[in-house]
């Protein structure tokens, strides 16, 4: 029996002063899947876009501002349709050339601690798994812990961070060994018995290759089974290529960033 949830993405910027020829990019329309399936999905952009274009793929979204603009409000709304026992996502396999891991991944105490889980080849997907069990027992979920600026080595050695940590360090680890990884965002679905902060962000976790299963995701943060529990937005090869909204602009302004989630039950 599947639920529907209704979720409201909300990204905002206010700038230090107007900026002309701002460029903003959207990747807010959640794909449809065996067990998520998208209804009523809703992109307002304010002020208007001088003009909008939309990948082949529907996926990402481009808005242009000629004029000089100094507030942005990106508001995605959509209603999913979600199956807890949908198996498989009907993404595309790994292609002949994979990205390559972090040099950050070659740090003695990094390469030292994924070792005790994990080969150096010939990995399989019962050795993923141990190792997502070990990140989760070993890194604990804080918010005020790190930035997007914060290295891979500072998150390890500090134990602590958000879910983009905990996905890039499984991503390093895992390439370093051969293993196609795919970085995916989403969100986490109400009732859960999860920590009540997670319903006001996106999430993130990872998905990794088996060669007899397919895509398998799984989220090192929480533990809790995928998808059972989450909702993918995007999905991509690292955090960068998974951002729900970026903005690019000329000159040095300061930009101040807000993002808001809701997560809520529509009909059990």
């Amino acid at each position: 029996m599947g639920q529907v949830f209704h979720i409201a993405h909300t990204t905002t910027y206010s700038l230090a002063r107007p900026v002309a020829g701002l460029e903003v990019m959207t990747r807010l329309r959640p794909p449809a899947t065996p067990s998520q399936g998208p209804r009523h999905v809703s992109v307002t952009v304010t002020p208007a876009a001088e003009s909008r274009t939309a990948e082949t793929s529907g996926t990402v979204e481009r808005y242009l501002f000629r004029a000089p603009v100094r507030d942005l409000k990106v508001a995605a709304q959509f209603t999913v349709a979600h199956t807890p026992d949908g198996t498989g996502d009907g993404a595309a396999p790994p292609g002949d050339s994979e990205p390559a891991a972090e040099p950050e991944a070659g740090h003695p105490l990094i390469r030292a601690w994924s070792a005790e889980t994990l080969p150096e080849r010939d990995v399989a997907l019962a050795d993923i798994r141990r190792f997502a069990d070990r990140l989760h027992r070993d890194f604990a979920f804080d918010p005020a812990a790190t930035t997007r600026a914060t290295s891979l080595v500072e998150f390890f050695t500090g134990c602590r961070g958000v879910c983009e940590d905990f996905a890039r360090l499984a991503t390093a680890c895992l390439r370093a060994r051969g293993v196609p990884v795919r970085h995916v965002v989403g969100y986490l679905l109400p009732g859960m018995g999860r920590d009540s902060c997670f319903g006001r962000h996106a999430h993130a976790w990872i998905s990794v290759w088996d060669r007899q299963a397919g895509w398998v995701d799984l989220d090192p943060t929480t533990n809790l089974a995928v998808p059972d529990h989450h909702v993918t937005l995007v999905r991509g090869l690292d955090r960068d290529d998974t951002l729900p909204v970026s903005g690019r602009f000329d000159g040095g302004e300061s930009v101040e960033q807000r993002v808001s989630v809701d997560v809520s039950i529509v009909r059990q």
